[in-house]
């Protein structure tokens, strides 16, 4: 009877210490760390006369080391995916100055560009980057680079 008696009294400890925590963290995630001292919890307040089974406790344990490595695989993701968006960027730029590079060759070459249904033919005299899309002058007139219809020598 006393034993049955000091049980209640630590279920109604434990259930009002459980009840406040969940007032306090209504919209917060189950971490390791929560399942860690609902695991002591459960340890400490356990019936001496009926403890833990062992498979019991090595059952939690064991779902306590899949919450940890779950946590830490998405830590990885989390983090693959910033350096993803990193590369990404990285590409984006060798991409851009490639193109610069491979648009530099047209200085003082003879193209033929169409613009605005006029046909505009003349050397290559400067390439302005200064836009999204590089601007090319030919015969003093800018012509943007996808109007350019013919290159010669």
């Amino acid at each position: 009877m006393a034993v049955e008696g000091l049980s209640s009294i630590f279920k109604e400890d434990l259930k009002s210490e459980s009840q406040e925590e969940t007032k306090k963290n209504i919209n917060k995630e189950l971490g390791k760390d929560d399942f860690l001292k609902l695991l002591v919890t459960q340890l400490k307040y356990q019936n001496p006369l009926e403890p833990v089974k062992d498979q019991e406790f090595i059952a939690q344990m064991a779902n306590f080391s899949s919450l940890e490595q779950m946590q830490n695989l998405n830590n990885s993701f989390l983090d693959f995916a910033g350096k993803q968006a990193n590369l990404d960027g990285a590409i984006s730029k060798l991409n851009n100055n490639l193109e610069r590079l491979q648009i530099l060759p047209l200085l003082g070459k003879s193209v033929v560009a169409t613009s605005n249904q006029e046909e505009i033919s003349g050397k290559v005299e400067r390439i302005s980057f200064k836009g999204e899309i590089p601007e090319v002058y030919v015969s003093g007139k800018k012509v943007l680079l996808d109007s350019i219809v013919e290159v010669m020598a």
